[in-house]
């Protein structure tokens, strides 16, 4: 692959929704860290007329993570999640409310033990 050649709006397409994951297991063995990046546009801007954010690819992000946590994660952990507020909203300007709901009603309709946070941050 020629990474210095720009993605066709194909290639791009096939990305939307896809979450990278990495494991960190710590020595204590006691809860180990999975660190997820979740692509939801390709694109992003300050004009509020334009949502660069896809909500498909948000829904389908949250489906491929659970995927993802439940292959990887101990039988009968339960699983701690933190997503920063406005994930796929500050600079994607995707209603913060739809991506909140949709994140929530996938993870509750799964078969985790799920804590969420969201976690507060200054930009």
């Amino acid at each position: 692959k020629d990474f210095n050649k720009p993605l066709s709006d194909i290639e791009k397409e096939k990305l939307l929704g896809k979450v990278s994951v990495a494991r960190f297991d710590r020595p204590n063995k006691v809860s180990n860290l999975i660190i997820c990046n979740a692509i939801t546009q390709f694109t992003y801007g300050f004009d509020k007329r334009v949502r660069y954010t896809s909500y498909d690819a948000v829904d389908l992000a949250v489906v491929n993570l659970i995927k993802r946590i439940t292959e990887i994660k101990n039988r009968n952990a339960s699983v701690v999640i933190a997503i920063p507020k406005l994930f796929a909203s500050d600079r994607g300007n995707a209603d913060w409310g739809v991506v909140k709901k949709l994140i929530k009603s996938r993870l509750e309709a799964s078969s985790l033990y799920v804590t969420l946070y969201i976690v507060e941050h200054d930009v």
